[in-house]
């Protein structure tokens, strides 16, 4: 996915953002962040807070037909985007989907035939512990701040005592349609599952992807301030 990511760099009294897809007004720092969808699955993050974080606040307004597919403990869970909402696409009813930041989706568009853009517009998250829970098992997250980090100890990502192999950092893979998957090296880095080379694994702006272990609860936790450095 091609991002484009445009932040407010100080806090807003009374701040406004215009773009041709909305308008928000909020006493916090705004932004927006354009993603471009291709055919096929695009593994998405959102780092934008709007309103209660389900979708019809975080993605208002898409071609009908695309669909939101999320992991919802050890099952994935479909909603659909019709005549101007989105609904279960089991049931029918309205979606309670939340997509709040640091949370992974897949996006999909069945009807797609050409590459079009979506747009995330809403608070930058900000705060001295901005926390993406990292339970043990498989889990679909994202950055919870619209920055490209390495997934290090640097960074505050929770691996560096595990023994290596304990940590997988798995990302689904367009060109291919297949899974790359990269393991921890019990040293605090990542490296490829089948060649052994080392690779910088990254939360990027916009990605979704997953980290699976068994190593209990983990959480990856930084500070994130928009106006001020973190101490």
């Amino acid at each position: 996915m091609r991002t484009k990511t445009l932040l407010l760099t100080a806090a807003i009294g009374a701040a406004s953002l215009a773009s041709s897809m909305a308008q928000v007004y909020s006493v916090n720092a705004v932004g927006y962040i354009n993603l471009t969808m291709h055919a096929g699955l695009n593994p998405v993050a959102n780092h934008l807070n709007a309103g209660n974080n389900g979708l019809n606040a975080v993605l208002p307004t898409v071609p009908n037909g695309a669909q939101v597919i999320t992991l919802e403990g050890n099952n994935y869970k479909v909603d659909i985007y019709d005549s101007g909402a989105w609904l279960d696409n089991t049931s029918g009813d309205p979606s309670t989907t939340l997509v709040a930041p640091g949370k992974g989706f897949f996006y999909y568009d069945p009807s797609q035939v050409s590459d079009y853009p979506i747009t995330f517009v809403g608070e930058v998250p900000d705060g001295a512990a901005l926390t993406v829970p990292l339970p043990s098992g498989l889990r679909f997250v994202g950055g919870i701040v619209p920055q490209s980090l390495s997934l290090t100890p640097a960074n505050n990502f929770p691996h560096g005592t595990l023994a290596a192999g304990d940590l997988q950092y798995i990302v689904y893979n367009r060109s291919t349609v297949a899974y790359d998957v990269y393991v921890n090296d019990g040293a605090g880095g990542w490296l490829d599952n089948d060649t052994g080379d080392p690779y910088d694994a990254r939360a990027e702006v916009g990605l979704g992807f997953f980290i699976q272990h068994n190593a209990g609860n983990l959480n990856w936790t930084r500070c994130f301030h928009v106006s001020a450095p973190c101490p």
